[in-house]
C-alpha cells in the first residue's frame, strides 16, 4: 500500500533528522498490536497502529492510511463519532482482510427505513441491528444498565440489539443513538424510568410526587427530591437512613449509585419503617463562651468556638459531611483535628462534629 510505504519513509526520515519529513508519533506494528486494544475491534483486522504520542490526530489516520473514517470507526467501535477518545498507548486497526461487506446498520450515512416506516436517526451505534423500531440518544456518562432501565427493557435485550457495545459496555458511544426496541418485540416487565401517569396512593394516604426514581418500591411513604450532584450517601445522610436502605427502596440506583437520577424523587421511608433512634435528645449539652450550646457527644479534640454541628451517621466520610454543608474538607479537618487528616480514619459515628464557626 502506497500510504504505508510513505508512512515508513516518513518514520525513517524522522530518525535521520530530516525535519521536513518528520513523522507523527505513531508506530506501525503490522499484524500484531503492541498496546492494549478494544476487545470489540473487528476480528478481521490484519494491520494495526500503535498510538505512542498525544500529538497524533485521530482524524488524520484515515487519510494517512487511505481508508474512510467510516471504516476506521467501524473497525474500532470504541471510538466516538468525532474521534475524541483516541487514547495514547492503545492500538487501533487500520486494515482488514476478508471482511464481509458492511451493512447499513454499521453506520451508513443514509438513514435506514424499517418495514414499519420508522426512520433511523443519525449518528447510530455501530453494529446496531437492522430491524430496530425505537431509538434512544445516549447522553454523556450513560451506562448500559441505566439506558435499559430507563427504556423498560432488559440489559440482555439492549446488548443483543447493540452488540458492539460489548458485554462490559466499553463500546457504548455518547451522543449517538442506540436501539431500544425491534420490530415485533413486546415490552418487558422491567419497570420503566418514565414517571407513572397517576400518582400512587399508599394505605397511609401519602401521595407519590412525580417524577420518581425508576423502580421505586410501591409502599413508600416519604420522598426526597434529589438535587444535581447529590450522591446516595448524601441523600441517605440528609434523611437519617442508611445508604443500603436508600438502595433497597430505589432499586434502580444500583450498588454503585450510578443509576441515581437528579431532579427526581427518591424514596426515603416505607410504610412501617421506624427512623433510627439516637440519644441526641437525652444527652447532656454544654455551653461555650460564644453562647452556643454544644450537643454531646462530640468528636474528640473539636474546636471550642464551634457554632454549627453535624451528627455523624455510620459510613459517612469527611468529604461527604463537608459537601453537605458546602465547606471545604480542609476546614472540616481543622475544626475536628482528631479525625486524622485527609484519610479521615479517626471520624467517629454517632457523635457531633463541627461544621461551622
Amino acid at each position: 500500500m502506497l500510504s504505508r510505504l510513505s508512512f515508513f519513509l516518513a518514520l525513517t526520515a524522522g530518525e535521520l533528522g530530516v525535519h521536513a519529513l518528520a513523522a507523527p508519533p505513531i508506530a506501525a506494528r503490522g499484524s500484531s498490536p503492541k498496546y492494549p486494544y478494544d476487545p470489540n475491534t473487528t476480528k478481521y483486522c490484519s494491520y494495526w497502529i500503535d498510538n505512542v504520542g498525544a500529538a497524533t490526530k485521530c482524524t488524520d489516520i484515515p487519510t494517512n492510511w487511505e481508508i474512510t473514517l467510516e471504516d476506521f470507526l467501524r473497525w474500532n467501535p470504541i471510538l466516538a463519532p468525532d474521534c475524541t477518545n483516541f487514547e495514547v498507548q492503545k492500538s487501533y486497526c487500520v486494515e482488514t482482510t476478508d471482511e464481509p461487506a458492511p451493512t447499513t446498520s454499521s453506520g451508513s450515512s443514509t438513514p435506514t427505513q424499517p418495514s414499519n416506516g420508522i426512520t433511523t436517526p443519525q449518528p447510530i451505534q455501530p453494529g446496531m441491528v437492522d430491524n430496530c423500531d425505537a431509538f434512544y440518544f445516549v447522553p454523556k456518562d450513560s451506562s448500559c444498565q441505566g439506558i435499559a432501565t430507563a427504556n423498560g427493557i432488559t440489559l440482555q435485550q439492549f446488548l443483543t440489539w447493540n452488540p458492539l457495545v460489548g458485554d462490559t459496555c466499553s463500546g457504548l458511544w455518547a451522543n449517538a443513538y442506540v436501539c431500544i426496541s425491534i420490530i415485533g418485540s413486546e415490552p418487558s416487565t422491567v419497570p420503566t424510568a418514565t414517571p407513572t401517569p397517576t400518582p400512587t396512593n399508599p394505605g397511609n394516604g401519602i401521595t407519590t410526587p412525580l417524577p420518581t426514581q425508576p423502580d421505586i418500591v410501591d409502599n413508600c411513604d416519604k420522598f426526597y427530591f434529589v438535587n444535581t450532584n447529590e450522591s446516595c450517601d448524601i441523600v441517605a445522610s440528609k434523611n437519617g437512613i442508611t445508604t443500603a436502605q436508600l438502595q433497597a427502596w430505589n432499586k434502580a440506583v444500583g450498588a454503585t449509585c450510578s443509576g441515581l437520577w437528579a431532579n427526581a424523587y427518591a424514596c426515603v421511608s416505607i410504610v412501617g419503617h421506624e427512623p433510627a433512634t439516637t440519644t441526641t435528645t437525652t444527652k447532656p449539652t454544654t455551653t461555650t463562651g460564644n453562647g452556643i450550646t454544644t450537643p454531646t457527644p462530640t468528636q474528640s479534640g473539636m474546636v471550642s468556638n464551634c457554632r454549627k454541628f453535624h451528627f455523624v451517621q455510620p459510613n459517612q466520610t469527611c468529604a461527604v459531611i463537608a459537601k453537605l454543608y458546602s465547606i471545604s474538607e480542609a476546614n472540616f479537618i481543622s475544626w475536628n483535628p482528631a479525625v486524622g487528616g485527609a484519610a479521615c480514619g479517626g471520624l467517629w459515628a454517632n457523635t457531633y462534629a463541627c461544621v461551622g464557626l
